[in-house]
């Protein structure tokens, strides 16, 4: 994976929650850092195959394309699902993010009402689909997409379905047999589509994605190709990522080969799997700003290839791991438990072959959503690799990616803010009164009215708790200097997140995902 990177001397916090992920802000502590796994939602799936489109050739529905959203401005809940892996997509929207309704708003070829809104004539691979609020409304919603139709096959020079010329061109380091130029797509509504800005210049693997970092304001190719890479003992060839990036939407279709860099693929401390013994390998890789961070949802895929699914009729076995990032380009994975594990399991659902989209991440005030797909390997009693993708979600706590947990304390390294912020805010669970905090100037010293002692202490479940001192003094002086903070946890509690306010409520000013929705209203679907 992409690591390192330069951590500035004094970390600007200005702009949301800020992740105890990694140690990043921590300059010293005697908590521990524990990482969580998504709980799977007990209703789930929440989306099957149901519509005559759903069961052509690889039954199912799923994220392998399209993406969940909350749109904001209409307080509706979107997905865009990938229709019969790679067939088509179709449209869904729900209330409450659990029970979806297929909006039969298009006609088919036989004049049919269907929820298909782009099918194998247009779409035929994956997409990404995004909701963009800053641009012009007819332009509101977005799509990049690696289709199928757009192939080059390198063993077959000249062999060209559509639109390949000799100014295509591919990474030189790749050792991919095919590869696919990509295309946008706008719309007013989601539903009708009009393309933009013609083909990419360069081609790429079939899961190549992409996705906007809210922090630089650049729209980021997330391109896949085959590389020979170094893996424990040897070069061994597989699935890896080059970066590429623009300040356009449209500069998705604009990389070369002399404008991108390597970027991600596995490394030592992904062990062989013992189930299938392949090495593993870095299978899709999208982010979203959540907010001080980006997480990306890292694909990792752990075996069989293609060969093996025919013959067994098993999936391969893909899962979504947690990874993070402060400028969309270094990406930490500080965990390799998966955050969405595959079942591994005959009978269920999400037995194996795990998707995410880009946007599949909505937030509520006490909880994260990620939506995923599965590959349950059959249809109907007969085995099949490629059989039934189904959607669900796992639910993490606000900001549970990982907590410092423990008795102890907590000293963060030297801080700023760029603007007036007057309150302080913890996500914590602890017993009563454990939790206590002072603020330091840069040399170390408490401020005045800001010590340990000052400090009322708090306790609690609680994902956005104020911490207050005595005499009900604001910190709005902060912005005039270099601060730290120490947080004293008095008995065994969970620390999630810390960050800065201007307003009482707790409001952090950092990107919530794919959508913020107040309270979730959570039921098992009947």
């Amino acid at each position: 994976e992409s690591e390192g990177g330069t951590r500035p001397e004094v970390i600007d916090i200005t702009v949301g929650r800020q992740l105890f992920v990694d140690d990043f802000l921590v300059e010293s502590t005697d908590l521990e850092r524990v990482y969580r796994q998504g709980k799977k939602f007990e209703g789930n799936p929440i989306l099957t195959p149901e519509t005559e489109d759903d069961f052509r050739k690889d039954w199912g529905v799923g994220l392998s394309a399209g993406g969940v959203w909350y749109d904001m401005q209409e307080k509706k809940y979107k997905m865009w699902y990938d229709i019969a892996f790679n067939w088509g997509l179709g449209y869904a929207e729900s209330e409450d993010g659990i029970h979806w309704e297929r909006q039969f708003c298009c006609v088919d070829g036989e004049g049919k009402p269907t929820a298909t809104v782009m099918d194998a004539s247009i779409k035929d691979g994956t997409c990404c689909v995004f909701i963009d609020y800053e641009a012009d409304p007819s332009e509101k919603y977005k799509m990049f997409m690696q289709s199928f139709l757009n192939q080059i096959n390198y063993e077959k020079p000249g062999d060209t379905p559509n639109i390949i010329n000799d100014d295509y061109r591919r990474l030189p380091d790749s050792v991919e047999v095919n590869a696919f130029a990509s295309t946008l797509f706008v719309s007013a509504d989601g539903i009708t589509w009009r393309q933009v800005g013609g083909f990419s210049k360069s081609v790429s693997g079939d899961a190549s994605s992409a996705f906007y970092n809210p922090f630089r304001e650049k729209w980021v190719n997330s391109i896949r190709a085959y590389a020979k890479t170094f893996y424990v003992d040897r070069a061994r060839s597989g699935r890896a990522r080059w970066y590429a990036e623009g300040d356009a939407f449209t500069d998705l279709l604009e990389w070369t080969p002399e404008t991108t860099s390597f970027w991600l693929k596995c490394d030592r401390d992904d062990p062989i799997d013992p189930t299938t013994g392949y090495a593993p390998q870095m299978y899709n890789f999208n982010a979203v700003g959540y907010e001080s961070i980006l997480y990306g949802g890292w694909q990792i895929w752990r075996g069989p290839e293609n060969f093996a699914v025919v013959q067994s009729g098993d999936p391969k076995i893909t899962e979504i791991m947690a990874s993070f990032s402060r400028d969309g380009f270094h990406v930490h994975r500080p965990s390799r438990i998966p955050l969405i594990p595959a079942s591994r399991t005959d009978g269920i659902w999400d037995k194996a072959y795990l998707f995410a989209a880009p946007a599949s991440m909505i937030v509520s005030d006490d909880e994260i959503r990620i939506y995923y797909s599965a590959f349950s390997g059959y249809k109907g009693e007969k085995k099949d690799g490629h059989g039934c993708q189904q959607i669900g979600f796992v639910t993490l706590r606000r900001d549970g990616f990982a907590a410092m947990e423990g008795k102890g304390e907590l000293l963060t390294r030297k801080m700023t803010v760029g603007s007036e912020k007057k309150y302080l805010f913890v996500n914590v669970d602890a017993p009563k009164d454990a939790l206590r905090a002072e603020i330091l100037d840069g040399d170390g010293k408490a401020l005045e009215g800001f010590s340990m002692n000052d400090c009322i202490p708090v306790g609690g479940d609680s994902t956005c708790c104020r911490i207050r001192w005595k005499g009900e003094k604001d910190l709005s002086e902060l912005c005039k200097g270099q601060f730290r903070i120490r947080f004293s946890m008095a008995e065994a509690g969970a620390l999630y997140a810390f960050w800065l306010s201007e307003e009482e409520d707790g409001r952090s000013g950092g990107p919530l995902g794919a959508g913020y929705v107040p309270t979730f209203r959570c039921s098992p679907k009947k």
